[in-house]
């Protein structure tokens, strides 16, 4: 079962805590789609990691292909520092900003 903290119960308000569970969903499907690939993961699984029903998945995700885009939005969303990192460093040398990038995303 999931903690309290993973699943978002310590937040403020209804809002921000509607977000740290859509997020705890998200991390992890990610996680199960990382370990047994996406096809093979289902809904009942994320939710039984999870502690919660599936129905109750539904309400933060509107189904696998949801979370998956999300999942990759999500990703692409934290390219975006470290793009800006390397692109301020133009003049270092290739292999530089290769590593300040990768550094800075991981």
């Amino acid at each position: 079962m999931a903690s309290e903290a993973a699943w978002g119960d310590q937040a403020q308000n209804r809002e921000e805590q509607r977000e740290q569970k859509r997020l705890a969903v998200l991390r992890e499907a990610a996680r199960q789609f990382t370990e047994r690939g996406y096809d093979r993961t289902s809904l009942d699984e994320i939710a039984g990691a999870l502690g919660v029903s599936k129905r109750t998945l539904y309400y933060y995700v509107k189904n696998k292909e949801d979370i998956l885009s999300s999942c990759s939005d999500l990703a692409f969303e934290k390219l975006v520092a470290p793009s800006q990192e390397v692109t301020a460093k133009r003049a270092s040398p290739p292999l530089d900003r290769l590593r300040v990038f990768m550094r800075s995303y991981l």
